[in-house]
């Protein structure tokens, strides 16, 4: 959520099933969390529900991938493209799925992982972000390195100091 600059009118739609992580992520941003039906099937976002929930005012869209299980990301990523609005996929519980043949999280425009000791694969405590966008990345660089830009700084030679 941080790469994506929300403000606080910002908007962002989840599903109503959903961990607080998700949430909270929004929040800390100061942005909104708008709630949309889950489909009684898959447990998943429905996308329908999308264009009730969608305002001027979203920014983005978090699918969930639940127990392994995608929301029909195709139709989401149609309604996203043709307004602007990004994808964030939570593919906390989605290690080692697919949706048609591509590995859960890198359908929308950056994934989310957890490796959560609770999650299919775990670290412990952790996770992983994915996209394919330069410039979503070089933010995400920038915000794990605490603000600080590494590709900007260079390296500089050590002076030597003699003790004498």
């Amino acid at each position: 959520m941080m790469t994506l600059d929300l403000q606080q009118e910002d908007e962002v739609i989840v599903p109503s099933f959903t961990f607080v992580s998700s949430t909270n992520a929004i929040l800390r941003q100061r942005a909104r969390v708008v709630f949309a039906d889950i489909s009684p099937d898959t447990l998943t976002l429905e996308a329908p529900e999308l264009e009730k929930r969608r305002t001027a005012r979203t920014r983005a869209i978090m699918p969930v991938v639940y127990a392994g299980v995608s929301p029909d990301l195709d139709a989401i990523m149609s309604l996203a493209s043709a307004r602007g609005i990004a994808v964030v996929e939570d593919a906390a519980q989605g290690v080692g799925a697919e949706y048609r043949g591509r590995p859960a999280g890198t359908t929308g425009h950056m994934g989310c992982f957890s490796f959560h000791e609770t999650k299919n694969f775990s670290t412990g405590e952790g996770g992983a972000f994915a996209t394919n966008d330069d410039r979503l990345m070089q933010k995400a660089e920038i915000i794990r390195e605490k603000g600080t830009n590494r590709q900007t700084v260079s390296a500089r030679p050590c002076r030597q100091v003699h003790m004498g």
